[in-house]
């Protein structure tokens, strides 16, 4: 697939990355999302709010300046992922391969996760298992 820019890189404009009730994505948009991932990955979606500051729930650590390793999680977007999307549950140990475009590069994928108001990020299991679908 051809490089994307940032502006265009997203299968889905923010508007339509939240469902009007919950903050959460489909099902639908959740699976369809999954198509822009390489095989042994699968992509995580997170919008934060525009007021305030509401924790992504995620910490890591970077692993050979490459990919992030989830080393900790708490309550916070993520989680609100996880309960939304079992079947796309980010767990202690994956790693972060890709954010908002950004590969190999821990410390760009990092600042991304810091400053970005929407958040794709591509995971992969330790084990190297794609989630199931």
């Amino acid at each position: 697939t051809p490089q994307q820019t940032p502006q265009q890189g997203f299968p889905f404009p923010p508007q339509q990355t939240q469902s009007p009730t919950n903050g959460v994505m489909t099902a639908q948009q959740a699976l369809a999302l999954q198509a822009s991932c390489p095989p042994g990955e699968f992509a995580v979606m997170l919008e934060k709010p525009p007021a305030g500051r509401s924790p992504v729930g995620l910490q890591v650590v970077p692993v050979q300046g490459m990919q992030l390793r989830v080393a900790r999680l708490t309550e916070g977007l993520l989680m609100e992922w996880n309960r939304a999307h079992p079947q796309y549950e980010v767990k202690v140990s994956d790693f972060i391969t890709e954010v908002n475009l950004t590969r190999s590069n821990s410390t760009e994928m990092l600042n991304h996760i810091r400053i970005d108001r929407t958040l794709v990020m591509h995971i992969q299991r330790q084990q190297g298992k794609r989630a199931e679908q």
